[in-house]
């Protein structure tokens, strides 16, 4: 069976989509769920914990920094899409299910803490 890490859209040239991305990545119970894989703390990371980012003297890879491992965030990015750079994600611009937001955090909308909307033109 193949997978792939996202939604896949096909799009019509230059007819605009908007995308509403949710971040739902909780358990039964509604608490964040924690990475699947360890946060590589010896480069530039989603940091909703507000940890020491001092990559220099950081905890040995693997394991890496255990308070850096949930809530886990997202943050999206177009491939093969000319689009405004606040709809093309950054590492700034993650967002978690419980509502944190980087200092990069963008939506087109107004929208859910969880959530974001961004805007495709398809002019390409």
């Amino acid at each position: 069976m193949a997978s792939t890490l996202g939604s896949t859209f096909e799009a019509i040239q230059g007819v605009p989509v908007q995308v509403k991305w949710v971040n739902n990545l909780v358990d039964s119970e509604g608490t964040p769920l924690s990475y699947i894989v360890p946060v590589d703390p010896t480069i530039h990371w989603a940091n909703p914990n507000n940890l020491p980012m001092d990559m220099t003297s950081t905890p040995s890879f693997p394991p890496g920094d255990t308070e850096a491992q949930t809530p886990v965030t997202i943050v999206t990015h177009l491939h093969g899409g000319e689009d405004q750079s606040t709809s093309d994600g950054n590492p700034n611009a993650w967002y978690t299910a419980d509502g944190q937001h980087g200092s990069a955090y963008s939506s087109v909308v107004p929208t859910e803490a969880n959530a974001a909307v961004d805007e495709y033109p398809n002019s390409q």
